[in-house]
């Protein structure tokens, strides 16, 4: 009975990216359709028109979910009910553009309806079957696929769980539960199987039927006659033609061994070849390299035994060695070659496949046809490059003769030292064909030897005269030709370490100047050729260092002559400088800087001496970053200065004077240093020139003598400017150099060192417990320095430390030594006002011009005072009094004489405003300073609190702003009544100093007492506090308050502080009554009157 039926027409679909396939037309109930079909392939859908094999009404039922017993091949029917020869026609056409897996896999899976179809290829060399499309192997034995290698025959079931050999293990990765298998061999026409098929269709299918049996049958027979003539469909011919070209050894193993590897699509490929007479063993690879036996490893195996080797885990093969089979675990393979010459033997090996993850058979096929190829190409490369090498070296030494005369013409005519060094190793190399060309240079004191070094390391490097072969050279005045460097006594590796450079051959030739004295030495370093430097190379290069001497001598000389040139014409420059410039911070610098490139040093510096921190303040640098200070008890810098001589240092590493901690610091490398004293017309240390690094070369006595000639120049620079500041600045300038370091002087957002508060002092000079006294002399400048930076008024106005040091010295010495209204005060007064800023919150709404107004007001809104009041100078006719009659006579003193100062270039604060905020800044400093009249007190109270109460106070309005600027300026200026009590006490103690002062002087001219607080006969300490806290000050205090509930706290000061006055006041009085008690009570009674 026929279980199915099915007939191939012809015509054929073509297929994208896959093979073309017939159309199969179903059969059933006398009607035809042709199903198209969609399969996935190559990651792309193609589109398919497939044979489609169906089962008739007549399927067999019993035999649906059982297992197909394996049987050999049936005969084909004798009708076959479809056209198979234009079936075949097809399968041959899809085979000329297709791999053989490929074009199986897509087409049966077509024909059968299946979702799945592996072609397992059999690798026999490996006893492997090997699935090209999943990249995994299969045993022979192992599972439905290896039952299929075993039986040779075909055999399906309806789910592969039910076939006899199936293994979860293996075929359920790729067999889903359920699903029915049919799998069946691929012979070729040799009766060896190609490989085989495996069917998988969808889970849940119908069981693959008898006439899908029959049609793998027929595919199978067809197929079998047809591989004698299915070849595999690489250009063969074309990539022979492209490795077998004629070519160097060298050039073979950098090109052709890559496209022998881009062929097979593998990793690597090595050619070996075993010398059977002397057993040794070379690998062609990369380079060519000698291997010993022991060490050959899988490609020794190949060569010993003619074995072909096709290993898919080269680590598990026996022979493995890492030394030649490296450490990666992956496929290789290797094939014997012994026809090309009887005492010689070669193998061609393939290492990590691309496309695959073993080499398949067809790889194997293809090694057998290429590598007697490949192995000749090789034999063809090596007796070229020995013809060539020969014809080169013949060719080499003809030119020798004629490059030497060329040579010496352009030697002779080079005068700069850096291209004559490079022109000697250039030409040195290019005559011996050597790889690289060292030169060392003996140096000024002959103990050195000075090297540079082509295509070595970037910079020049110092050895001793006495050390490796260049040495032993130039010590025994001797030629040395050295095969082996690494076998010679007086060969140094250093060099080899660190560059990762492998010296092998030296020839080692001296350098004479026509004093036969010993000027150099060459080194031509591994002669290309990979062979020793021949007596021809000996003498090339005697009769080229002939020419070099003399070229190095006459270079030398006119150095030397153009450096003594540059020496003095520098010399003469900065002379002349010294004279004309100003600034010698500029002036210094060109000094150091000419020094520092005459002498070719990485980076210099000038240190000036700090007695007060007895040390070497960092002033100016070049080359380079400002180093740190440094102290004076350790360095070579320090033992520079306290020895006043100056040193040489090449080694500083091995010197015990030495301060690492520099570079520790800064990360700088100090290799050599040269450091010089600067003395003063005296004799007296003025501070230490310092030289780095000199640039290819060591420091020596010429440097020496150059930098102390610069060193004489900075000495008259900085004393002249010492001189000048003197005179210009009087003893502003001796003072700031206590206090302020060279490097400090510019700064405008760092205070200087020496001017910082401590931080406990920083507490009290941000509070009401500040108490000006404490802080006399120096620590009123920190004071000042802290509170400006504090509202970063010196950095954002550009302000230097030097210039604000100027300032502050300036206007301090405008204020009198009074009593009261002194530089003390000034100070008590702008810390104030940095308080109220800071308590308030006012400083966020204030810009940064206006803050600066405030802090400039207070400090200068006293100065030149002389302890008067107005009032006294208008009554005593003062000059004061006289010329500012009708105005706030002292206010407006005081304004003219800081905006004297203020114009002055040399203490000018606002010279970096624009025009528009110079005006502002006067309009402000003039009304903030005329308020602290009293005789406009109560009226600006009045004013104020009017526009308070009217709710019309507003600090958005710049106006209003100002208001409250004097305000505080004016609460600052009678601050003392709201500081504690103590410290309020002391200072009204002080206050009542001046007043009896003026009250003495008024009482002296006749002109009256213009106050009772002038009285010093009737002091009422605590009566007089009482009224000037309830008249003058409350008042003042509330109305700011009211603006700045903030400083409400300040208020409630004063009140608390006139509560003791009025306790001390009620003591007092009781105290006076009862002193006038008991002096009435100590009265006689008065005699009787006479009658």
């Amino acid at each position: 009975m026929r279980t199915g039926s099915f007939r191939i027409k012809s015509g054929a679909s073509q297929i994208k990216g896959g093979p073309q396939l017939p159309n199969i037309i179903n059969h059933k109930a006398g009607g035809t359709r042709v199903m198209p079909r969609f399969h996935q392939f190559d990651n792309q859908n193609v589109p398919i028109t497939r044979p489609i094999v169906t089962a008739n009404s007549e399927h067999e039922g019993a035999q649906s979910r059982q297992t197909r017993q394996a049987q050999p091949l049936a005969p084909l029917p004798q009708n076959l009910d479809f056209d198979a020869d234009m079936c075949m026609d097809e399968l041959l056409k899809t085979l000329e553009n297709n791999p053989l897996s490929q074009t199986i896999e897509v087409y049966i899976r077509a024909a059968l309806d299946a979702q799945t179809v592996i072609f397992w290829q059999e690798v026999p060399n490996l006893q492997l079957l090997y699935s090209p499309t999943l990249k995994i192997t299969c045993q022979h034995t192992e599972g439905i696929v290896g039952n299929a290698f075993f039986t040779r025959q075909l055999s399906s079931a309806a789910s592969g769980q039910e076939h006899p050999a199936f293994k979860p293990e293996f075929d359920g990765k790729f067999c889903p539960n359920n699903s029915p298998v049919m799998v069946f061999p691929i012979i070729d026409y040799n009766n060896s199987i190609m490989g085989i098929c495996l069917a998988i269709r969808p889970s849940g299918s119908q069981p693959f039927t008898k006439a899908m049996e029959n049609f793998c049958q027929w595919f199978t027979r067809k197929l079998r006659s047809l591989t004698r003539w299915v070849k595999p469909k690489k250009d063969f011919s074309i990539h022979l033609l492209d490795v077998t070209q004629i070519q160097r050894t060298d050039q073979y193993l950098k090109t052709t061994l890559g496209k022998i590897a881009s062929f097979f699509s593998c990793r690597a490929a090595e050619i070996w070849k075993l010398d059977k007479t002397s057993g040794e063993m070379t690998c062609f690879s990369d380079d060519v390299v000698l291997v010993n036996q022991d060490a050959s490893g899988i490609a020794g195996n190949c060569l010993l035994k003619t074995t072909v080797v096709n290993c898919p885990k080269c680590q598990l093969h026996a022979y493995y060695n890492p030394t030649s089979d490296g450490n990666l675990n992956e496929a290789v393979l290797a094939y014997p070659i012994t026809e090309s010459q009887a005492n010689t033997a070669y193998c061609v090996i393939l290492r990590g496949p691309q496309s695959n993850s073993i080499f398949t058979a067809e790889d194997e096929e293809f090694l057998k046809q290429a590598a007697p190829h490949y192995v000749l190409s090789l034999e063809n490369a090596n007796t070229f490059s020995m013809a060539d090498d020969e014809f080169q070296h013949v060719h080499m030494e003809r030119e020798s003769l004629g490059a030497l005369l060329e040579v010496a013409e352009l030697l002779g005519n080079q005068r700069d030292k850096d291209k004559l060094l490079l022109t000697i190793m250039e030409k040195g190399r290019q005559l011996t064909n050597a790889d690289r060309c060292a030169l060392f240079i003996v140096n000024d004191d002959k103990d050195k030897l000075i090297t540079s070094f082509q295509n070595g390391l970037e910079n020049a490097i110092t050895i001793p005269i006495n050390k490796g072969i260049a040495g032993h050279t130039y010590a025994e005045r001797t030629i040395m030709n050295i095969t082996d460097a690494y076998e010679n006594q007086y060969f140094d590796p250093t060099t080899d370490k660190e560059t990762g450079y492998r010296t092998r051959s030296i020839l080692s030739v001296p350098i004479y100047n026509n004093r036969t004295e010993i000027i150099g030495v060459t080194e031509m370093i591994n002669k290309n050729d990979n062979k020793p430097f021949t007596q021809w190379d000996i003498n090339v290069i005697q009769i080229f260092n002939v020419f070099a001497g003399i070229s190095l001598e006459n270079v030398f000389l006119y150095k030397e002559a153009q450096e003594k040139g540059e020496q003095l014409r520098s010399l003469l420059d900065v002379s002349f400088s010294i004279t004309k410039r100003e600034d010698v911070q500029r002036l210094l610098k060109d000094i150091l800087s000419n020094a520092r490139k005459q002498i070719n040093a990485e980076c210099s510096s000038l240190f000036l001496l700090d007695e007060t921190s007895d040390s070497l303040t960092s002033y100016i640098a070049d080359g380079g970053t400002l180093p740190p200070n440094l102290p004076l008890s350790s360095g070579i810098v320090a033992y520079c200065a306290k020895s006043k001589k100056g040193i040489i240092n090449n080694d500083v590493y091995h010197s015990p004077e030495f301060n690492r901690t520099v570079d520790i610091s800064t990360g700088f490398k100090t290799n050599s240093l040269l450091a010089v004293p600067v003395l003063s017309g005296s004799g007296e240390l003025i501070g230490v020139v310092e030289m780095v690094n000199k640039v290819d070369n060591c420091f020596n006595n010429k440097d020496l003598e150059i930098v102390q000639n610069f060193a004489v120049l900075s000495s008259v620079a900085i004393e002249n400017d010492r001189l000048k500041g003197i005179a210009t600045n009087g003893s502003a300038d001796v003072e700031m150099s206590k206090w302020i370091t060279e490097p400090e002087r510019t700064l405008t957002d760092q205070i200087p060192a020496k001017l910082k508060l401590t931080e406990e002092q920083q507490k009290v000079a941000s509070s009401l417990n500040f108490f000006s006294p404490d802080f006399r002399g120096i620590n009123h400048i920190r004071e000042l320095f802290y509170l400006f930076s504090k509202f970063n008024i010196l950095r954002d106005f550009k302000i230097s430390n030097e210039l604000f040091f100027r300032f502050i010295y300036k206007i301090r010495s405008t204020y009198n030594d009074v009593p009261y209204h002194n530089w003390m005060h000034a100070c008590d007064v702008t810390e104030y006002v940095a308080y109220e800023l800071k308590t308030s919150g006012f400083d966020e709404m204030l810009s940064p011009l206006e803050k600066f107004a405030l802090l400039l007001s207070a400090v200068c809104h006293d100065a030149n005072h002389e302890g008067f009041n107005n009032i006294f100078n208008i009554k005593a006719q003062t000059p004061l009094g006289l010329l500012f009659k009708d105005t706030s006579v002292m206010e407006t003193h005081h304004l003219t004489v800081s905006i004297d100062i203020l114009s002055d270039d040399s203490y000018n604060l606002i010279y970096s405003l624009s025009e528009e905020d110079t005006k502002k800044m006067w309009q402000m400093m003039i009304q903030n300073i005329l308020a602290t009249d009293m005789a406009k007190h109560f009226e600006m109270i009045k004013t104020t609190k009017a526009l308070v109460d009217a709710g019309e106070f507003d600090l958005n309005k710049e106006e209003h702003r100002r208001i409250a600027m004097s305000l505080l300026l004016k609460v600052a200026d009678i601050s003392n009544v709201s500081r504690p009590f103590e410290l309020a006490d002391n200072w009204c103690d002080i206050l009542n100093v001046e007043f009896y002062r003026q009250g003495d002087l008024e009482k002296a001219t006749g002109i009256g007492l213009t106050s009772p607080l002038n009285d010093r006969e009737h002091p009422d300490k605590p009566k007089s506090q009482i009224g000037f806290y309830n008249f003058v000050c409350l008042p003042l205090y509330n109305v700011v308050a009211t603006i700045f509930p903030k400083l409400q706290v300040n208020a409630d000061s004063v009140k608390s502080n006139l509560a003791v006055w009025m306790e001390l006041a009620e003591k007092k009085k009781k105290e006076d009554e009862a002193k006038a008690a008991a002096a009435g009570a100590a009265q006689p009674a008065p005699a009787p009157a006479a009658k």
